[in-house]
């Protein structure tokens, strides 16, 4: 049994509902209420997850809510009090993306309705997708920030991942922006020269393939021993990637619809020819204590 302190709560009003769009389309409700103290810190938004979860708590414009944060620190909603003294109302949700008018669609999965943009090349989806390709578990450049990589954006050099390796091409405006100088320049063009050569999985989830992440692109590095052709190869005779294990259909669709789509393919071989996938060391072991057997890791470790 464990005991925790209770959550400290708040009561406010709710003001507006936000739909934040991420790189996979998914339209997320963000909650923007009279701004609360909790725990040491002023909130005044919360995600709202999903259009399921704006429908089990009715939320709609002047309700009165009860919020939290999550392990003292995630802002949520515990409570719509004005709900539970009236008949539910339905909640609104968009129609087209904010960001580029395409009409929407609830996608329906695991008893959860979620909103998408179904748009592929929606701009809206770009400064996600750029901050996915960047991150830390793809091709790890670091000081490309969310602010830097949007002022690039809105300057018009970064379409394409490709253009990233391009930058060197406005290094005399990128040194006169704010924030920048020759010192942070050269910073910046070392940490993306570095990541010219990356494993294969982290190119994988660099891609920002929807439902292919650190842990699927790892089962299929692994599958395809780390050789990017054996992965085309398969590609080109239309694999069933349900053989791997954990792998649904959802996930090998992802895969070939991804691919099929000219402009993502095109882009994808643009990236290939700046950027160099590491040849994998793989190694059958056949001998170790840990064959057949179980191990849990837990913790710090």
């Amino acid at each position: 049994i464990a005991f925790k302190f209770e959550d400290e709560t708040a009561d406010t009003v709710l003001r507006d509902i936000e739909w934040s769009l991420g790189r996979t389309g998914q339209l997320t409700p963000v909650a923007i209420f009279d701004p609360v103290e909790l725990e040491g810190t002023v909130i005044s938004r919360a995600s709202v997850h999903n259009l399921s979860y704006l429908r089990d708590y009715d939320l709609n414009i002047g309700d009165k809510i009860k919020v939290y944060k999550a392990n003292m620190i995630i802002p949520q909603i515990f409570k719509n009090i004005s709900a539970q003294s009236r008949t539910p109302k339905g909640v609104q949700h968009p129609t087209v993306c904010p960001c580029c008018g395409h009409p929407v669609e609830i996608e329906h999965v695991n008893n959860t309705d979620t909103v998408y943009c179904v748009n592929p090349h929606c701009d809206g989806k770009k400064l996600s997708l750029f901050e996915h390709f960047v991150s830390k578990p793809a091709m790890n450049i670091d000081g490309l920030s969310e602010a830097t990589l949007n002022r690039f954006i809105e300057h018009g050099w970064l379409n394409t991942f490709a253009d990233i390796y391009k930058l060197n091409q406005h290094k005399t405006d990128i040194v006169k922006m704010d924030g920048f100088g020759t010192a942070s320049y050269n910073k910046l063009w070392n940490a993306i020269e570095n990541s010219k050569s990356v494993s294969f999985d982290k190119f994988l989830v660099a891609l920002g393939i929807p439902n292919i992440g650190k842990t699927a692109a790892k089962a299929i590095s692994q599958y395809c021993k780390g050789n990017i052709e054996q992965f085309e190869y398969l590609l080109n005779q239309d694999f069933d990637w349900t053989t791997l294990d954990d792998f649904g259909q959802v996930m090998s669709d992802s895969i070939k619809q991804w691919f099929k789509d000219a402009v993502n393919t095109r882009n994808y071989v643009n990236l290939l020819n700046v950027i160099q996938i590491q040849k994998a060391d793989v190694k059958e072991i056949t001998n170790s204590a840990f064959i057949d057997k179980t191990v849990v890791v837990t913790g710090t470790l």
